[in-house]
């Protein structure tokens, strides 16, 4: 009974633990707003993405250890965290595609004046992938 409500509590909850991560990573990605802005860009997005991944995964072994009693995550369990940050990560890589053809589209001088958006949203794909590997090795050990 208790693996039953873990699950019915990590499903829908995952998806604000995943966005929660951001709340975390912006303290730091503020810390390097002198930087320029494709480095801020690329470590912002990274951060922020493996921030997210963290703390999805830490959520869903968090529920499954103090309600199930589960010391770590299992293939089931790890799927039914993971599986729910599907649609938010394919909206991320659909931005990053949006925005790369965006920036196709526009003069050499507005590329300049706004500067580059699309590296953003790629590094917070990538950082979103590795923070969920990295969550994943994290569990099981």
């Amino acid at each position: 009974m208790e693996t039953v409500l873990a699950y019915l509590i990590v499903i829908p909850l995952v998806q604000l633990a995943f966005s929660m991560g951001s709340a975390a990573a912006a303290p730091v990605c503020l810390a390097v707003c002198w930087m320029p802005k494709k480095a801020r860009c690329i470590l912002g997005g990274l951060l922020t993405g493996v921030a997210c991944g963290l703390a999805a995964i830490g959520f869903g072994w968090a529920v499954f250890r103090y309600v199930a009693g589960q010391s770590r995550l299992g293939i089931l369990p790890l799927a039914a965290t993971v599986l729910p940050l599907y649609l938010p990560m394919r909206k991320d890589s659909l931005k990053y595609r949006e925005l790369r053809e965006f920036e196709e589209g526009v003069s050499a001088e507005v590329k300049r004046a706004i500067g580059p958006a699309a590296p953003y949203s790629l590094f917070l794909v990538i950082g979103e992938i590795v923070g969920l590997i990295a969550g994943a090795c994290w569990t099981q050990f």
